[in-house]
């Protein structure tokens, strides 16, 4: 049998990247695009494990879940990367260098992709959990927007997390009654001068710095275990990408207010117009200040907002989804792989 190696962090290997557990992060779906991924590779003939199940070189193709800086360097020619990280979080995989290094790469990214050596794909998530929550559907909410995300920054030029910071402190000073804010780490002070970023790992920072922390509880309400069952207590939910102006980088965070049928407040991509109808979210790009957007959706009448609501149903109901399910994107990235490789003895 044909033997294939998926590369994946540490904290993956064993096979355990292909394991559907009952997390909160699996129940997005974020997973089972591997899972998938194990079973077509499969149905040709092809054994898929985790690096650690072979010995240097003994795979005959290596499938990299991003570039960990794990690369195999002696297996150059029959090396593919599959890109989830944006540059924000992981520059290794959009350096030229390392792009050069690879026989395909499968990527979100709309201004790269050839059908030659840069192939597209899309995010995919768990359909049959995501409808599970929208049995739950209520039009009728308590509150009038929530933004949730983790604390983090970056020094890219793009970014994004500024921005989400600017919304928090504008609704502190201006608004607290109409916005939530849940997510890890905002009651942290964080260093950004590199290297004292070094020292945000340790508690003693917070103790320090604790005064210097811009977030009240005004706003700030804490952690969650579960984003959708606390969307669905909101009409509205800012969705900020981490980055900005990129085509195609369309994450998790615009489809988990979807799927809780809360109208999304979108920044990100480009050519977000390519992927998402327009009936279905607010483009934070057509407003020039936080204020314009709270006084926006706060003179949506219950029938508009129902309306959009409906249009949210649609879209998921429809087969325009079915782009973003993890055996359509499993099997683009086992045709990108086989038919680059030819094995004489699989048929396809």
């Amino acid at each position: 049998m044909i033997k294939g190696a998926l590369v994946v962090t540490n904290n993956n290997l064993s096979n355990k990247i292909f394991e559907q557990n009952k997390d909160y992060q699996n129940d997005r779906g974020f997973m089972n695009i591997y899972s998938a991924l194990k079973k077509i590779f499969f149905d040709f003939g092809v054994e898929l494990n985790t690096q650690d199940y072979y010995k240097k070189s003994e795979a005959d193709f290596y499938l990299y879940a991003d570039n960990n800086n794990n690369f195999n360097k002696s297996n150059i020619k029959n090396s593919f990367l599959i890109v989830r990280e944006p540059p924000t979080a992981l520059k290794t995989n959009h350096l030229k260098s390392n792009e050069a290094k690879f026989e395909k790469i499968i990527t979100w990214d709309d201004t790269k992709v050839d059908n030659k050596k840069y192939i597209k794909y899309n995010y995919s998530y768990n359909f049959n959990n995501y409808n599970k929550n929208l049995k739950k559907f209520k039009k009728d909410r308590e509150k009038l927007s929530v933004m949730i995300f983790r604390k983090n920054f970056s020094t890219h030029k793009d970014q994004l997390y500024t921005k989400r910071e600017n919304i928090i402190k504008w609704y502190q000073e201006n608004d607290s009654k109409s916005f939530d804010l849940y997510g890890k780490d905002w009651d942290k002070f964080q260093i950004r001068t590199y290297p004292l970023t070094f020292f945000n790992r340790f508690n003693l920072t917070d103790k320090l710095f604790s005064g210097f922390n811009f977030i009240n509880d005004s706003v700030y309400k804490g952690q969650i275990n579960n984003k959708q069952d606390v969307m669905m207590d909101y009409y509205f939910s800012y969705c900020y990408e981490n980055i900005a102006n990129i085509h195609g980088y369309i994450s998790e965070k615009i489809f988990d207010c979807l799927f809780s049928a809360t109208i999304p407040i979108y920044l990100g991509a480009s050519n977000i117009l390519d992927h998402i109808p327009k009936e279905i979210f607010i483009d934070a790009r057509n407003f020039n200040s936080i204020s314009d957007i709270n006084n926006y959706i706060k003179s949506r009448s219950k029938k508009q907002i129902s309306l959009i609501q409906d249009n949210i149903i649609d879209y998921i109901n429809s087969e325009k989804i079915i782009v973003h399910s993890p055996e359509r994107n499993a099997e683009i990235i086992v045709q990108t792989v086989i038919k680059s490789i030819q094995w004489e003895q699989l048929n396809f």
